[in-house]
């Protein structure tokens, strides 16, 4: 079959967008990792994985772009030296011809989870565009029975990675009850599952704004006169000494951090920070007591006050980013695999002195602050801003758009995804005659050419927490200040019921 005749599947302009990122080296993979009680030989694993793909045609397709050989932009020599080519934007989605599953599961058990240097290893990884034979995953073994779905992120979102981990675990469970052989299982497997008649499974919720009159408006107020506003009402509360509380959420966000987006820098530093499901329940019957403020709300108002006198050093207020699922908005299967997310922003109360006395945290000044973020979050998620936000991209030159970020401050103080309770179900869980279990969970990211530091959460089986951090040497000591002040504030949360 020729390279014309090859069935196509159109990708949205979002996946172009993270491929964009990638191959100007200003983007990472993602992973969902859990850890079972016990990890599958080789061979079974193998053919789960082949059932997989079968049954998830999006985990079959790699991208392609019409003419153009090298899709991964690897420098080439010329007559003025070596140069590398922007990355080609007429592209689409083409299914694998075959995948050989030994060259996609990796066993790494001698390595933690957790360490840096295997973190740093997984995070860094980039996948390869343009073959027929190699796919945009890998799934990694590692120590004390871990087993590590890593991915592009051009057709897989964050929640995407834990319905694959769920998938996984129940098929790897479904093998057992049928009791089968695996040994001597060929790995290699000839994929023809998907169809272009429903685009190989892609689902695509994002459409470029209409050019109305009302749009050229609203882009002109966000793009133009907003940030003159900002400006200006900043310099008249400087000019004529009024207190920043007067500025309200106005404030331009200043950062004390030097820290700048540079190509291919993700990950300088990485930090886990585990909070027990008895702590988790705490927090979230604290919130309920003050005004029913959400888990989520409450760990985006400790991040935010834990930056004072860290990030912070005045009285102002901090944006930062959420990514929320669109699964349950637009009635798809919640175990649905692609890019259906939007990202929402959130600008905080000001960062008051008020906040803290001189034994700590100032209680009910933090729940008016942690009340007022829950209420901006609550209203951002039932909105449409985070995609249309989203949607932007479709009419931007995105090669122009990400080389733009380069030597920019992050917008954000920082970025929260938070994937919440995964595998809670009988199915997933040890003690209900299961050979395969899940015991724990971990979710990790970068987004550091948007924010100083990232946040990547999902909450375990046993109702704990795993928070990973990701920050650069240059936020160094700011985010470990920032991170001591996190974990005393929620436990003298906990300590004051």
């Amino acid at each position: 079959m020729s390279p014309t005749e090859i069935p196509k599947g159109e990708m949205s302009f979002w996946a172009k967008y993270f491929y964009t990122k990638v191959c100007l080296e200003m983007g990472t993979c993602v992973y969902v990792g859990v850890q079972y009680t016990k990890l599958p030989e080789l061979p079974e694993l193998y053919a789960a994985l082949k059932r997989l793909v079968d049954e998830n045609p999006p985990l079959g397709l790699n991208i392609f772009a019409a003419g153009v050989e090298d899709m991964n932009c690897n420098i080439v020599q010329t007559p003025n030296g070596p140069v590398k080519p922007d990355p080609p934007q007429n592209l689409h989605a083409a299914q694998l011809k075959e995948v050989d599953f030994s060259t996609v599961v990796e066993n790494l058990t001698n390595f933690e989870i957790h360490d840096f240097e295997t973190v740093k290893y997984i995070l860094q990884r980039k996948f390869e565009y343009g073959s027929f034979t190699k796919p945009l995953w890998k799934v990694t073994l590692l120590k004390d029975n871990w087993l590590i779905f890593s991915y592009d992120h051009a057709f897989i979102d964050g929640m995407s990675g834990a319905n694959i981990q769920k998938k996984l675990v129940v098929i790897l469970n479904d093998m057992n009850k049928n009791n089968g052989s695996y040994s001597g299982i060929d790995s290699t497997y000839k994929i023809t599952s998907g169809s272009p008649d429903d685009n190989f499974g892609i689902i695509n919720i994002y459409e470029k704004p209409e050019n109305t009159w009302g749009f050229a408006t609203r882009n002109l107020l966000d793009s133009k006169i907003y940030p003159v506003l900002k400006s200006s009402a900043k310099a008249l509360v400087q000019k004529i000494g009024l207190n920043p509380t007067w500025l309200g959420r106005f404030n331009e966000f200043e950062c004390n951090a030097k820290y700048v987006v540079q190509k291919n820098r993700f990950i300088d530093n990485f930090q886990n920070v585990s909070i027990t499901a008895k702590d988790v329940e705490k927090l979230i019957g604290i919130g309920k007591k003050h005004g029913n403020v959400g888990f989520n709300s409450l760990m985006g108002a400790l991040l935010s006050v834990s930056a004072k006198n860290t990030f912070v050093l005045e009285e102002q207020s901090v944006p930062f980013m959420f990514l929320v699922s669109e699964r349950l908005k637009r009635k798809l299967d919640p175990e649905s695999i692609g890019i259906l997310i939007k990202a929402e922003e959130e600008t905080t109360p000001i960062l008051s002195n008020a906040l803290f006395d001189s034994v700590g945290l100032n209680h009910t000044e933090f729940w008016k602050f942690a009340s007022q973020v829950h209420a901006d979050m609550t209203r951002a998620i039932d909105t449409g801003n985070g995609l249309e936000h989203f949607n932007m991209v479709g009419l931007q030159d995105l090669v122009t758009k990400v080389k733009a970020q380069e030597g920019s401050s992050p917008h954000f103080l920082f970025c929260f995804s938070n994937l919440s309770l995964q595998f809670k179900e009988k199915r997933f869980k040890e003690g209900n005659g299961l050979k395969y279990a899940i015991k724990d969970a971990v979710f990790n990211q970068s987004q550091v050419y948007a924010d100083y530091f990232t946040v990547s959460s999902i909450a375990t089986p046993k109702g704990g927490f795993n928070m990973h951090m990701v920050y650069q040497d240059e936020v160094k000591k700011e985010t470990e200040m920032l991170l001591a002040n996190f974990e005393k504030l929620y436990k003298e949360l906990i300590n004051s019921v």
